[in-house]
């Protein structure tokens, strides 16, 4: 449920620079580039859903796209098809939760629920994607995330080691530098009656 003061909507030029600054804020600077963002406006297989004050503030986002396998692998970091190769097969298609943050002022009101349904609706409605999948922050030995994503019917798989640490660019909010922090992989088969 949507509060009153706030609209989710679909990303769009005007609303650009402001993403990403949030997200430099909450996942680390530079790690998303202006030209990331700004081809996701042209793509069908990516989204960033928006929650947008009365005044058009972005006060929160959620960025996910479509990948193969063997790309989850790379950004992972683990051969997921040796972890499971029930789950993932070499012609799986996987809609990764790519990224999500909450402005400071806003957190703890339910904000990244919201998100995450949207990024699943996206999936069920707007594309074929086999699996929701997701690499995602641990800092301190605790995914901020975890117990959302449960929520939601996603299952921990593993975690992983140095996944953006040769990320030279990022600098995390955590580490001050390069990313020493772990990361945890959560996934959900998409069963399309849920959308229903």
């Amino acid at each position: 449920m949507l509060t009153k003061e706030l609209t989710l909507i679909a990303m769009k030029q005007r609303w650009l620079e402001q993403t990403l600054a949030l997200c430099d804020k909450c996942v680390g600077e530079h790690l998303y580039t202006r030209a990331d963002f700004a081809q996701v406006i042209e793509r069908d297989d990516q989204e960033v859903f928006l929650l947008l004050t009365p005044a058009e503030k972005v006060v929160g986002y959620i960025y996910c796209r479509l990948i193969d396998v063997r790309e989850a692998e790379q950004l992972s970091k683990q051969s997921l098809q040796q972890l499971d190769n029930k789950v993932f097969k070499a012609c799986s298609l996987l809609g990764i939760l790519q990224s999500i943050g909450i402005s400071e002022a806003y957190r703890q009101q339910g904000l990244s629920n919201i998100l995450v349904e949207a990024y699943l609706q996206w999936l069920w409605r707007k594309t074929a994607a086999d699996i929701a999948f997701g690499v995602f922050w641990k800092p301190h030995g605790k995914a901020p995330m975890g117990s959302i994503l449960e929520k939601f019917g996603f299952y921990h798989l593993t975690d992983a080691q140095n996944v953006w640490y040769d990320n030279e660019n990022l600098i995390c909010p955590v580490c001050h530098g390069r990313c020493r922090c772990e990361a945890a992989i959560y996934y959900k088969i998409l069963e399309r009656r849920e959308a229903e």
